[in-house]
């Protein structure tokens, strides 16, 4: 039997990898853990692609392992032997795993098992069932629903910034030019990918690269942009930067460690520059608007799983009443773009990521009553159907919860298998040189 908590969990990882695990876990990243074997476990995880979790239970647990024989996940970093963000995601996203009534298994397996859990037709859910769940459900649901994006830890991070003369944190470092942050972004990726292919793009068999030398150029695009004083600016080159590097994406991580971490990197500098112009009260309406139209380029842009990441930075909009209106136009320009903007296979995805934001600014903005309507009305989404079906059974309403938890199955069954949104790969062929930003001088 497995039994899994979070000080156990930490105990089988290095704190950081650890510490993104949770994040995973509590961004609902693990999208499914089956057992599939006595001993077997198997997760889904959304990172730069889909990764694959198998764990291997041992017969009996003990401080040292917590009843976990083996692990391994099909990310580039688990490959080399190391533990892995996405392995300690899914162990996160258990509770009780080897313990099969129906109350601890419930919440584990999602919806489906919530509408198994509720007699077919009018009357009560399982006395001794609901009794059990209840505390649970209630933890997660919260006061007016659970945040399913935010992260209050961008708060944190944009108050360690450092102060600007005046005592605020708006400094006076003068900003880059577009041409300059994305020729200094282009150019460390071009390096580090000509070091790895040579010039006439024959790959060699030097021992593997390290990829943080191609994030150079842009993590210091985006480190000048959290300095600057104009914030316009500072987003739109963060935009390019961002674009600059996705271009470049598949090609790096063909030959590089780690580059999904740095990529996550640069996205969560950008989140901390969206708080950090939010926080300013000297900022003005047309700047938020600039900021949050560079904000949904890059999520709609977005070919690499972060768009809901990235979209997130428009929340730090949601939780002021002087700017809420610009995440508000924000988030219903995306959904009416999803259709003219994005190919068929990515709009699934996208509209799932829009919804959970738009759910997140409405809690954030204290719209709580358009909350609770708008899951209620987008129950063919699994996070949104959760809430629902949380939501009326905590106020004893079985027959709502179960009409939700119906509603979400049919509308699935209808949907069909979610679509594969795995990134194209281009190994062995060489990175073609772009050199968008090379007009201009030296930086």
């Amino acid at each position: 039997m497995m039994v899994m908590d979070a000080e156990t969990v930490s105990r089988l990882f290095p704190p950081v990898v650890f510490a993104r695990g949770e994040a995973y876990a509590r961004d609902g990243r693990v999208h499914r853990v089956t057992r599939i074997a006595p001993d077997l476990l198997h997760g889904e995880v959304e990172g730069g692609t889909l990764y694959d979790v198998s764990i291997r239970i041992a017969d009996r647990a003990s401080d040292d392992d917590g009843g976990i024989r083996s692990m391994s996940c099909s990310c580039p970093f688990a490959a080399k032997g190391r533990r892995c963000k996405h392995e300690a995601a899914v162990l996160l996203a258990f509770d009780d795993v080897g313990n099969d009534d129906a109350a601890s298994s419930l919440w584990n397996r999602g919806i489906r098992k919530v509408a198994e859990a509720i007699q077919d037709g009018p009357g009560p859910m399982l006395t001794d069932v609901y009794d059990e769940i209840l505390p649970r459900l209630a933890s997660w649901y919260g006061a007016h629903g659970p945040l399913l994006v935010w992260d209050e830890a961008v708060v944190r991070d944009c108050a360690e910034l450092p102060g600007g003369d005046d005592g605020t944190r708006r400094t006076l470092f003068p900003v880059l030019s577009e041409q300059q942050a994305g020729r200094m972004t282009e150019s460390f990726v071009q390096a580090f990918l000509e070091s790895r292919y040579g010039l006439y793009g024959r790959r060699r068999d030097d021992p593997e690269h390290d990829a943080a030398a191609a994030f150079i150029g842009a993590d210091s695009v985006l480190d000048n942009a959290l300095a600057a004083a104009d914030y316009a600016a500072a987003m739109r080159n963060a935009a390019v930067a961002l674009s600059v590097v996705q271009d470049a994406l598949d090609y790096i991580e063909d030959c590089g460690s780690g580059f999904e971490d740095h990529y996550e990197r640069l996205v969560w500098k950008m989140r901390i520059l969206a708080e950090k112009a939010a926080g300013d009260e000297r900022a003005d309406l047309p700047t938020y608007r600039s900021m949050s139209d560079d904000i949904a380029r890059s999520v709609l842009d977005d070919r690499c799983g972060f768009a809901r990441v990235l979209g997130s930075a428009l929340l730090s909009f949601s939780r002021r009443p002087r700017c809420r209106s610009v995440a508000d136009a924000a988030l219903t320009g995306l959904m009416g773009d999803l259709d003219e903007s994005v190919d068929v296979g990515r709009r699934p995805y996208l509209r799932a990521c829009l919804r959970r934001l738009r759910h997140d600014d409405l809690l954030l903005a204290g719209e709580y009553d358009r909350a609770k309507t708008f899951a209620s009305d987008n129950v063919d989404d699994t996070a949104m159907a959760e809430i629902a079906v949380t939501g009326h059974l905590l106020n004893g309403d079985h027959d709502r919860a179960w009409d939700a938890a119906r509603r979400y199955a049919a509308r699935r069954r209808a949907r069909g298998p979610r679509p594969d949104r795995s990134r194209g790969r281009f190994r062995g062929r060489p990175y073609p040189r772009i050199r968008r930003f090379r007009a201009v001088g030296p930086i």
